[in-house]
């Protein structure tokens, strides 16, 4: 099993921040991870978010 994994992305069309997650478990059938993806229009619950993902156990790639 894969690991529990997000990124984040900035100003993607008109969302301000967003997170793609993947739980580990969900594939293409290519077996390339599926991220789900979740939309914020303030920082503050955007970075509450990455709190809780974190202390869940994800981890998040790309630059740190």
């Amino acid at each position: 099993m894969k690991n529990k994994s997000f990124y984040t992305m900035y100003n993607i069309g008109k969302s301000k921040y967003v997170i793609n997650i993947n739980d580990g478990i969900k594939t293409h059938k290519d077996n390339s991870p599926f991220y789900d993806i979740e939309i914020f229009s303030n920082k503050k619950n955007f970075n509450t978010k990455i709190k809780q993902l974190l202390s869940n156990g994800y981890i998040k790639e790309g630059i740190i």
